[in-house]
């Protein structure tokens, strides 16, 4: 591959003209992230300060990162998610990509059965299935949430080729969610899904690993409660079989590589004694160092308060302007946090057709539905879906780009559907 100079991942990729909005894209736009510089130049400011002294920060880092940031940050999302959160029980990350990869390689040998919610984010999909070479079993949705009945009934069928547990690797098996904020569809579990969960997950003993990365970006003055909290440590039956895998990426900026795990003791020990860690102490001590001081200064609660009012109205003008312009009998999500949109289509068609013409028409481009499922080539339920990102545009971008979508849609519709 040709090495040519790349100011981001989506100029690499091909998705950086001017004239095509790309509303696939799941990332912060540019005034979030010069926001994002300010702050990060204070804190560090703040932190180098202080570092001259000593330039500890500099050092190896602990296995389990900065203490102090470990401190204010247990604080910070004890406050944020309206429920406790315990120092002890986080671990620094390099973001939730890397939390995730580090985790199963940790726990899981190559060929292990996994379970994932489908449709799911697809870089679960490829990063467990084809980079790690796990047997990757997709679990179906039911309505909105995950058919936990039916999660239980593929635990069982497949119980005799799951792992036994140890004391090094002490599950069976894993199932990756996005139970929060949902990524495709950006919908939340239920309190009843989340306590059936939980129940299946002690029965089976398995993991459930929550990519946890929208739930700060909620538009209501309580946020979701997180899988993790449903755990209860003080249940009779508590093992601790739940992982809340947090990032940086969506809240602040995602060039900082830093995420963290909530996680319990028995899962965090395996990593305290990992060769990885041994080697070379936190995987992101310095910049978990500088967070440290955006958490103590208050900058992180400032921006996602702007980031929360923002995404909001951005939210709610593109779930508008899409119900006003789509053909009739679609259907569509209307998230109350995080960054995605998630539409049904009210006809049969093949939302890869549509984003043809959408990119040589009109210069939009969006996510299809299948893409999303771990049968994507095969796959028919999501064939005539999409999903739109809030967050990477402007609101009149973002308005202007889902009309000329709606205009892309309408070419395939049954006449009698179009909008009066």
């Amino acid at each position: 591959m040709e090495d040519k100079k790349y100011n981001n991942e989506f100029e690499e990729f091909g998705k950086s003209n001017k004239d095509v909005s790309y509303l696939e894209i799941g990332a912060p736009n540019r005034e979030a992230l010069q926001k994002c510089a300010t702050i990060m130049k204070t804190a560090a400011d703040h932190r180098f300060a202080a570092e001259q002294a000593d330039g500890h920060l500099f050092q190896y880092g602990p296995t389990r990162g900065d203490y102090h940031f470990r401190e204010l940050m247990a604080a910070f999302l004890s406050k944020q998610y309206h429920s406790v959160v315990e120092r002890e029980d986080l671990l620094v990350t390099s973001g939730a990509t890397a939390g995730l990869r580090f985790l199963t390689t940790l726990f899981f040998p190559t060929g292990s059965i996994i379970f994932l919610e489908d449709p799911t984010y697809f870089i679960a999909i490829t990063l467990l299935r084809d980079e790690l070479g796990m047997n990757v079993i997709g679990v179906p949705m039911k309505g909105s949430e995950i058919d936990v009945e039916l999660l239980e009934q593929l635990l069982v069928k497949h119980s005799s080729s799951m792992l036994q547990p140890t004391e090094a690797r002490p599950f069976s098996s894993m199932l990756y969610l996005v139970p929060t904020f949902n990524n495709p569809r950006g919908l939340s579990y239920s309190t009843e899904t989340c306590e059936a969960l939980v129940r299946v997950a002690r029965k089976h003993n398995i993991l459930l690993f929550c990519d946890d990365v929208y739930n700060l970006l909620h538009y209501e003055s309580t946020p979701p409660k997180r899988l993790f909290s449903y755990d209860d440590k003080k249940h009779p039956e508590y093992k601790g079989n739940i992982v809340s895998n947090g990032t940086f990426s969506k809240i602040l900026g995602p060039g900082l590589r830093l995420g963290w795990y909530e996680a319990p003791r028995r899962v965090l020990q395996p990593f305290l004694t990992s060769p990885t860690l041994l080697s070379g102490g936190c995987v992101a001590q310095v910049m978990s160092g500088i967070m440290a001081s955006v958490l103590e200064l208050g900058l992180l609660t400032t921006h996602i308060e702007y980031l929360g009012t923002t995404y909001q109205a951005r939210m709610q003008a593109a779930v508008e302007c899409l119900k006003k312009e789509l053909p009739m009998g679609s259907t569509i999500t209307k998230p109350v946090g995080g960054y995605f949109i998630w539409v049904k289509l009210g006809f049969p068609v093949n939302a890869k057709d549509i984003l043809a013409l959408a990119l040589e028409k009109y210069s939009v481009s969006f996510a299809t539905g299948a893409g999303f499922s771990l049968n994507s080539s095969s796959c028919t339920a999501y064939d005539n879906c999409l999903r739109i990102c809030i967050a990477h545009y402007s609101c009149d971008k973002l308005l202007h780009a889902i009309s000329r979508l709606c205009a892309a849609v309408k070419e395939f519709a049954p006449s009698n559907d179009l909008p009066m």
